[in-house]
């Protein structure tokens, strides 16, 4: 039972983080609920299914990180010419 207790803070915590991002991303986190010394044969098939790490993906694509990386350089192009 504290197992599934502490999945479900690890899930709202990590919802809580996304939704507060400021900006868009790939946030990696090692889930603390892997025991990396647990034997993969103990555990159950929802734990084993993924064991590496939790990952939550925010809605960027290249497209917008290209756009603000040509809008960074234009500034600095600016400045430059003033």
């Amino acid at each position: 039972m504290q197992e599934q207790e502490q999945a479900s803070v690890l899930k709202k915590k990590s919802l809580e983080q996304l939704i507060k991002s400021p900006k868009g991303g790939i946030i990696i986190r090692e889930n603390p609920l892997f025991n990396n010394s647990m034997p993969a044969s103990n555990l159950s098939d929802k734990e084993s299914h993924f064991e590496v790490v939790s990952v939550m993906m925010a809605d960027v694509t290249a497209e917008a990180t290209m756009a603000e990386m040509e809008r960074k350089i234009n500034f600095l192009m600016k400045v430059i010419e003033e």
